[in-house]
C-alpha cells in the first residue's frame, strides 16, 4: 500500500479520478489468505484515496484476480465506497496454464456493481 501513495499523489496532481492497481499477494498462500491481504491493502489505499478524492480500481491481471468469484470476494471485503473494478473481460481465467477461461458474463455479474 505504501508504494502506491506516490501514485495517488500524482493522480491527484494531474486531476485524475482514479488509480488502477492489481490485487496480488504471495501466490504460495491459500486464496482465502490472499483475499484477506488484498482486501486489507485495498481498504487502506481507499482511505488514502478518499483524502485525495480518488477512487482505487482493480484490474484482473492474472493469478487469483482472474477468478471473478475471488475478485468479488475481495471487493466485498474491502467494503469501501472508493473501491471498484476495471474488468478486462478477456483476462478472466479459471486455469491460465490450460487456457480455461472463466465465463466473462458471469465475471461481470459477480464483480460489477448493480
Amino acid at each position: 500500500m505504501e508504494n502506491h501513495l506516490k501514485w495517488l499523489d500524482a493522480a491527484a496532481f494531474l486531476g485524475c479520478h482514479s488509480i488502477r492497481v492489481n490485487a496480488a499477494s504471495n501466490p504460495k498462500l491459500p486464496a482465502e489468505e490472499q483475499m484477506k491481504l488484498a482486501a486489507d491493502g485495498l481498504h487502506a489505499l481507499c482511505v488514502e484515496g478518499d483524502k485525495r478524492g480518488l477512487f482505487v480500481v482493480v484490474e484482473n491481471h492474472g493469478g487469483t484476480s482472474s477468478n471473478g468469484k475471488w475478485l468479488t470476494g475481495v471487493m466485498k471485503a474491502v467494503n469501501h465506497p472508493r473501491v471498484g473494478v476495471l474488468p478486462d473481460f478477456g483476462n478472466f481465467y479459471t486455469n491460465r496454464d490450460a487456457g480455461e477461461l472463466y465465463n466473462p458474463y458471469q465475471a461481470c455479474v459477480n464483480s460489477c456493481p448493480g
